[in-house]
């Protein structure tokens, strides 16, 4: 309800965002008269990794993330708010995410799961229990203000790999079904038409193989991030 109707926002001295953070700029007026003086907002590691999409709808999520932040960054200077963005890479945990968690479901379904090529594209999946810890452990910490953080998980393992842990996370033996690329691209595309997978794009089959890679190396320094290896569920 906040954020439809911002005047129903109390006053706080710190505020962390974790819905989308392009919701954020239209709030910051109402927020900083009422007397916000620390932001921590999540953003993601999408506004670099789908800024080349061949999808119009991801470059358009590439371009709200980075112009948001922009605004964040300008805005809060300007009324004296100290802020700190966070860009996790894929998320999971809570099973609400469209990454790990629809694959899981979709395992679970079917007993398999395709993949473009090899999969050997990198992934860093992050667990929402370490995001919320790290927005924790920077609201007090003055080395972290006026800052973006890149903020991947704490392993690096191929797309491949991933998804036969989380089969086997769901006591499954994995098996992974390869496919040509245009194939899966074909797929996707079709699937995307189904009510509760409009999420789903072609551009998702050519990142399979894609690295995706973050360094973790600044909110390690800055604030003692330290996220746990990938695992299931």
């Amino acid at each position: 309800m906040a954020l439809e109707r911002p005047v129903l926002l109390e006053a706080a001295p710190c505020l962390v965002h974790t819905a989308p953070i392009w919701l954020l700029p239209r709030l910051l007026d109402v927020v900083a008269a009422n007397g916000l003086r620390r932001l921590v907002a999540v953003s993601s590691t999408s506004r670099f990794t789908k800024q080349g999409s061949g999808s119009a709808r991801e470059r358009e999520t590439a371009r709200r993330l980075a112009e948001a932040e922009a605004v964040v960054d300008v805005t809060c200077r300007e009324r004296g708010i100290r802020w700190t963005i966070l860009r996790p890479t894929l998320i999971y945990g809570g099973g609400r995410d469209h990454n790990v968690s629809d694959i899981a479901r979709f395992i679970a379904r079917f007993g398999f799961f395709p993949i473009a090529g090899r999969g050997t594209g990198r992934r860093q999946p992050v667990h929402g229990d370490d995001l919320a810890a790290a927005c924790l452990a920077v609201v007090d910490n003055p080395a972290t203000f006026d800052r973006a953080y890149d903020t991947p998980g704490g392993e690096t393992l191929s797309y491949a790999e991933m998804v036969a842990r989380i089969a086997r996370g769901l006591g499954r033996t994995p098996r992974l079904v390869h496919l040509p690329r245009p194939l899966l691209r074909v797929a996707l595309a079709a699937g995307s038409r189904f009510p509760g997978l409009g999420h789903l794009t072609p551009e998702m089959a050519d990142r399979m193989n894609t690295n995706l890679e973050f360094d973790s190396g600044a909110a390690r320094s800055d604030f003692g991030y330290d996220p746990r290896p990938f695992g299931f569920p």
